[in-house]
Formats: C-alpha cells, sequence, structure tokens
C-alpha cells in the first residue's frame, strides 16, 4: 500500500461531534474501539468495557446529550 492512500478498507467518516465506543477482541486481550480505530489490546474484558463505558460517558457529556445526564 502506497502511503496516503486508503487500502481495501471502506472509507469512514464519522457524523461530526458523535464517537461511539466498543469492546472486541484483539490479539489475545480486549480492545476498545472508538468510530472503527482500536486501542491498543487490554488483558481483561471487563477493564475494556469499563473504560469504553468511561469514555462513552464523557463524550456524551461533552456533546450536551441528556441521556448521560444520569
Amino acid at each position: 500500500m502506497m502511503p496516503g492512500y486508503v487500502g481495501d478498507r471502506p472509507a469512514f467518516a464519522p457524523r461530526p461531534g458523535y464517537r461511539h465506543y466498543e469492546v472486541e477482541s484483539r490479539n489475545g486481550g480486549w480492545c476498545v474501539v472508538m468510530n472503527g480505530c482500536r486501542t491498543r489490546p487490554l488483558p481483561c474484558r471487563r477493564a475494556a468495557m469499563r473504560l469504553a463505558r468511561t469514555l462513552q460517558a464523557q463524550a456524551d457529556c461533552l456533546n450536551h446529550k441528556p441521556e448521560a445526564r444520569q
């Protein structure tokens, strides 16, 4: 793959101001995924889920979503 060119992955453009965090299995561990971008693996799924929930709540508060203020 040449620098500056997109490979065989589909182009992804998240909505402005929108972030969605998920957890998925990766390299013998678990990672947090934000809009398709992965973090380095965490050894415990529970820790990855806690991190994803925390990051999602912070992102929702920054975007002034009323459901985040519970």
